[in-house]
């Protein structure tokens, strides 16, 4: 889309080496933890370390920025890895039971699973990805843009998390995730899975 004409933009998406030199950048903006959950009825899949998913197939969309991460956790298509055309497309995979397992979000995880129709209670996260291997989110924005709008928009960008102002939109438009369930209350990998995000900060 933002590849389509000289005026366009796309915001948020993930900065990966395969897609640095396809835009300009603006950001970084607000992410979450990255987690790999199973359905809650999957009490088969028993993964006590993230070195332990690879031992389950992971269902993940062609054009996903997760790629890269998961290529780095050991998962490769036709092994652990089933790829699916168009985003989101491994939600029902999922949901069938074809796939055991789903990256995801903790700012996006809600909306992934509509793609399913799961509930966030038909979920269970099973391991934290170190933050090492995120992808931070930014406005991508077309190469033929004036550099000089670009770092404008940065330095925008950064008088507002140095103001303090990033804070307050991102607590007024990004809701926490409520827990689903009272079993979930006090599970230390469901908080940081579901409610855990990236501080706004400058480059």
């Amino acid at each position: 889309m933002a590849l389509e004409g000289p005026n366009t933009a796309l915001v948020s998406t993930a900065r990966t080496a395969e897609r640095e030199d396809l835009f300009q950048w603006v950001g970084p903006f607000i992410s979450g933890q990255n987690c790999i959950y199973r359905l809650a009825t999957r009490t088969d899949i028993d993964i006590p370390n993230i070195d332990a998913a690879k031992n389950y197939i992971m269902g993940e969309s062609t054009d996903s920025a997760y790629k890269e991460t998961l290529a780095s956790l050991g998962f490769e298509e036709g092994k652990n890895l089933n790829l699916y055309q168009g985003k989101y497309s491994a939600l029902r995979p999922f949901a069938a039971q074809r796939v055991d397992l789903i990256i995801g979000s903790a700012t996006s995880i809600q909306l992934q699973l509509g793609h399913g129709e799961l509930k966030l209670e038909e979920i269970i996260p099973v391991a934290k990805i170190d933050s090492n291997l995120h992808h931070k989110n930014y406005l991508a924005l077309h190469p033929a843009i004036d550099k000089e709008v670009t770092d404008k928009l940065q330095s925008s960008l950064e008088r507002l998390i140095s103001s303090g102002k990033a804070d307050k939109i991102e607590l007024e438009f990004v809701k926490p995730i409520a827990t689903s369930s009272p079993n979930n209350e006090n599970n230390s990998l469901w908080n940081s899975c579901m409610k855990e995000r990236q501080p706004i900060t400058s480059q």
